[in-house]
């Protein structure tokens, strides 16, 4: 129907995701549609000013987010009218086990120093092709207010100049 989409990797693997977006991206092309799809990312996003505080800060917080949705996503599967849940249990025994390192930083999550998140970005927009970003500032609700204040400063003053 030509409509932009709007998506996230939680659930799934950056790499899992693109080929959903690919995919929507033939539809789109086969329906006769012209120009780009519009693609959006929402994703947790923190920019420190040192490597260790960028890396510190939203860990609690972020991995606290991936395990409530994991357990959310495991419940869901087992409630009287779900579809069969085998794929979506085991989707959320993966978010509620995500490795911090190897799993979300970069993949799930755009998490470091500007120059780091930057890289993660172009990253995550070559293999989406996203036309947009949406930031998820303290996903998790456990960063502090103060340190929230100075990553948004950071990404908009050291981090959008990169893709303007």
């Amino acid at each position: 129907m030509g409509f932009p989409i709007f998506v996230g990797v939680r659930s799934m693997s950056l790499d899992g995701v693109g080929e959903q977006v690919d995919s929507y991206r033939k539809a789109w092309k086969d329906a006769g549609h012209d120009g780009d799809v519009d693609v959006s990312l929402r994703v947790p996003l923190y920019v420190g000013e040192t490597e260790e505080e960028a890396l510190s800060v939203p860990q609690e917080s972020f991995m606290r987010q991936f395990r409530r949705l994991g357990g959310q996503l495991s419940a869901s599967a087992s409630r009287a009218g779900a579809e069969p849940g085998e794929a979506r249990a085991e989707r959320g025994q993966q978010l509620a086990g995500l490795d911090w390192e190897r799993d979300v930083i970069g993949q799930k999550a755009a998490v470091g120093t500007p120059d780091a998140v930057i890289d993660q970005l172009r990253n995550m927009k070559e293999k989406l092709s996203l036309s947009g970003v949406v930031a998820e500032l303290n996903a998790g609700e456990l960063i502090p207010e103060e340190k929230i204040a100075a990553s948004l400063r950071r990404f908009c003053e050291e981090v959008i100049p990169a893709f303007r």
